[in-house]
């Protein structure tokens, strides 16, 4: 800084202080519109304050979720009795036992049985993906459309802007991301101590109908429980005459308590059903949840304090999403199927994964929300700042702000090596646009988790695994469950070990091996706007995974990072594919991205060197991973304006 030559001064050198007058901010609890309960399918709809200014960064939606469906089936256990000459389950109407059998001995449930099964569905690996589309309207003016699979949005946006840190520290204790769902209850954890579970065990068998599931004559359920549904204490003796008068209703469903966290009477549970004994015995997860990191209009915004008494009542609406959201888990470590989880899913163990049959007993998965409501956080500051938004208004005739929205195009049965996805739109500012490969029945209403056993942080459906299925070498990704056989180590049908069995299948099993990622495959693609190639070469599997963190201003600086952790992760997992059409590095306040409007614009995703034959699991037999081919989604980003009249008059230009 030289005298009469600059008057800038460093930041670490001002010596300034200012004051802003009248600043006062508060937070409110906003109740949901209508019910404060909903199901997969359903809509949740809130109203912001009016006449003040709103933080759009601060607006939260809260509540409970609770995961439904699942169940267990288990036949043959490895403790039979004698049954009028044929050896058999307990079942109910067959001769009294002298002597039943503990309630430790894992009766029937036998985590190696592969005639055994536990499963739950698990919720969603963040919980940000529950909803399907969002749209906001304002005054009778849709501002944001709402784009379908705003989940899919949602799930490729955190990717590459939010980075793994953030995930595993914000996200993860406010919006549960990341955090694995406990595997379905086995025998082991069963304990007598547990009376809820004790209680749930025995309604669920004794009240079935079929010799298909385990079940007790109810002379052996008096030796184990009171009359009051409790576990009787100490070593249970053989059954006594004193216990035939003591009554049971036969009935599939356990009635659900106040104190076990589901209201038993709510009008959600009469719609839905009340959670089944076999539901509850494996443990469903139940957790509460924030929602807070939104795409779009409320978090993507050139301006964050929203000035309602210039827009009027805002509207929010949300779409849940349906049960393809979730994910079965087993009995395994982390939630992996053993064989018996896997027949009970699939009718036996060499079915397809994606042939769905579930067994008698199991309840299709789905979710529930209670106890909804909203937070939002308001300001107010001097009379003046309205003042100035108005003399603006009044001057030009209305003022601007600018938001990010998204459009959402598919291409499904994607089965040849060269595929191309072509779509058209118009739209003021192209800013970006992404495209992934899924499975072609990614969203179908059962899922499978699509981990290996060499990939135990994907538990999770293969809705959000994003894959580039380009590699030229065949790999076999081995059993999607854990054999029956490997859990006898030392051949003792009575011993199970998952932990050890899982590691004989890694050795049997090994993983793709590093070399396969360390250099590109002979794939190619490329974008076309309006017959332009972009870029103006064809493009390998390193431009994709470098425009992933530039596209984002991610490379260098302060926020440099994001969730893609390796190369093998993008191929795998997180394959996005990147076309960058803005200013990378420019404000939310500046439109700089591609002007499509007035003349169709067509835009085209081509990619050649699709070698989807080469990925194989093993069930009985190589089956191919994708059978069906891919479908490729592609995601465009723009940036749209609002446009804020006197009279509270709105208009948007996108």
């Amino acid at each position: 800084m030289e005298s009469g030559k600059s008057q800038f001064v460093p930041k670490g050198m001002r010596v300034t202080a200012e004051r802003l007058a009248a600043f006062t901010r508060n937070r409110f609890r906003i109740e949901n519109a209508g019910s404060n309960e909903a199901l997969p399918g359903q809509i949740i709809t809130v109203t912001l304050p009016s006449n003040t200014l709103v933080d759009l960064h601060s607006l939260k939606m809260h509540g409970t979720f609770t995961a439904r469906g699942g169940g267990v089936f288990a036949q043959g256990g490895t403790t039979n009795v004698t049954t009028n000459g044929t050896t058999l389950g307990y079942e109910v109407g067959t001769a009294d036992v002298a002597t039943p059998p503990k309630f430790s001995e894992e009766v029937g449930c036998d985590d190696s049985n592969p005639n055994s099964c536990s499963v739950k569905p698990a919720p969603p690996e963040d919980m940000h993906q529950l909803v399907s589309r969002m749209t906001i309207s304002a005054n009778g003016t849709a501002i944001q459309q709402g784009c379908v699979e705003y989940n899919t949005v949602h799930k490729m946006k955190s990717l590459l802007d939010r980075p793994k840190a953030q995930k595993e520290t914000v996200d993860s204790s406010i919006g549960f991301s990341g955090v694995r769902p406990k595997p379905a209850v086995g025998v082991k954890t069963l304990q007598l101590a547990d009376s809820d579970k004790a209680v749930a065990y025995a309604a669920r068998f004794y009240g079935a109908g079929t010799t298909q599931k385990l079940q007790f004559p109810t002379t052996s359920l008096h030796a184990w429980f009171n009359k009051d549904g409790t576990p009787r204490s100490g070593d249970f003796g053989p059954v006594t005459t004193s216990d035939a008068d003591v009554s049971y209703t036969s009935s599939p469903a356990v009635t659900v308590k106040s104190n076990e966290g589901t209201r038993a009477q709510s009008n959600l549970n009469k719609a839905s059903g009340l959670i089944t004994a076999g539901e509850k015995l494996v443990g469903l997860d139940s957790r509460d949840f924030t929602l807070y990191d939104w795409r779009g209009f409320c978090k993507e915004s050139s301006v964050r304090y929203l000035p309602t008494d210039l827009v009027g009542a805002m509207q929010i609406q949300l779409t849940l999403a349906g049960p393809e959201v979730l994910s079965w888990h087993g009995r395994g470590p982390n939630g992996m199927l053993l064989e018996g989880d896997y027949r009970g899913l699939h009718g036996s163990s060499t079915a397809e994964k994606d042939v769905y049959t579930l067994q008698d007993g199991i309840k299709a998965g789905s979710y529930q929300i209670n106890d909804i409501y909203w937070t939002v956080d308001t300001i107010s500051v001097d009379q003046a700042y309205g003042d100035m938004l108005r003399g603006k208004i009044a001057q030009f005739g209305y003022i601007s702000l600018l938001f990010k929205e998204y459009y959402t195009f598919f291409k499904s049965g994607m089965t040849s090596n060269n595929e191309q996805h072509r779509f058209s739109l118009a739209a003021g500012s192209i800013d970006k646009v992404y495209t992934v490969l899924r499975d072609a029945n990614y969203n179908r209403q059962m899922q499978q988790s699509v981990n290996s056993i060499h990939d135990d942080g994907a538990h999770y459906t293969p809705m959000f695994k994003f894959v580039c299925p380009t590699i030229g070498h065949s790999h076999n990704y081995g059993v999607p469950y854990l054999p029956a056989d490997t859990l006898h180590q030392s051949g003792s049908a009575g011993d199970v070990n998952t932990a050890t069995a899982l590691e004989s299948m890694k050795t049997a099993n090994p993983p793709r091996p590093s070399w396969h990622f360390a250099r590109d495959s002979d794939m190619t693609f490329n974008y076309k706007v309006n017959s332009v190639m972009h870029p103006q070469y064809e493009c390998h599997e390193r431009d994709a995974i470098w425009d992933c963190s530039y596209g984002q201003d991610n490379v260098n600086g302060p926020n440099g990072g994001n969730q893609i952790e390796s190369r093998a992760d993008w191929f795998e997992n997180k394959a996005i594919f990147p076309l960058n059409l803005n200013l990378t590095d420019g404000p939310l306040q500046l439109m700089s991205g591609y002007d499509s409007r007035g003349h169709s614009s067509f835009l085209e995703f081509n990619v050649n060197g699709l070698a989807t034959e080469n990925y194989q699991y093993y069930t009985g037999s190589a089956k191919d991973m994708f059978k069906k081919g891919v479908t490729a989604t592609t995601v465009v980003e723009t940036t749209s304006e609002l446009r804020i009249g006197a009279g509270l008059s709105l208009a948007v230009a996108r």
